[in-house]
């Protein structure tokens, strides 16, 4: 089992990746990071999703980074916790433009992947995607201010007039 939440920014996909990878980027919407970007680089951050997860501090390791594509982190954790297929949980984010025409708007896709079918994963997984909403709507306001971009939105003249 796997979860996935998105997020729409008003910037390009240098930028939106940067809120991820970049130290004092990260530090404005996640929950206390400590990067380094690099291959094999830390990547670690609080989650506060309930008590599921004893260790709130998860620390992980950047596995993959593509430029303005994709950044894979795997978290270890000290032992296995029954609600994960074993003791390392894989992020994948994705990074794509909204809109063929458009460079103005990036739509980012986190992916948690190595959740049990279980009761106890699925309970997991849902205050994981609730933890993760709330983080991408702390990034989307920072980004994006009142604004929530719709598919409508996604002309030129409509980016250009955003805060850009």
């Amino acid at each position: 089992m796997f979860l996935h939440e998105s997020v729409r920014l008003a910037c390009d996909i240098n930028r939106a990746m940067r809120f991820f990878t970049v130290q004092n980027m990260a530090e404005k919407w996640l929950e206390s990071p400590e990067i380094e970007n690099k291959i094999e680089g830390i990547f670690h951050m609080d989650v506060k999703c309930g008590d599921m997860v004893k260790d709130k501090n998860w620390k992980g390791r950047i596995r993959k980074k593509e430029f303005e594509k994709r950044l894979i982190v795997e978290f270890a954790f000290e032992s296995k916790i029954d609600a994960f297929t074993s003791n390392q949980v894989t992020m994948e984010v994705n990074f794509m433009r909204s809109a063929s025409r458009t460079e103005f708007c990036t739509d980012i896709h986190v992916i948690l992947k190595g959740f049990c079918d279980t009761e106890e994963g699925r309970m997991l997984r849902d205050g994981l995607a609730e933890y993760w909403r709330q983080r991408l709507e702390v990034l989307r306001a920072l980004v994006n201010g009142n604004w929530v971009i719709g598919d409508n939105d996604l002309s030129h003249s409509s980016l250009l007039g955003s805060r850009l």
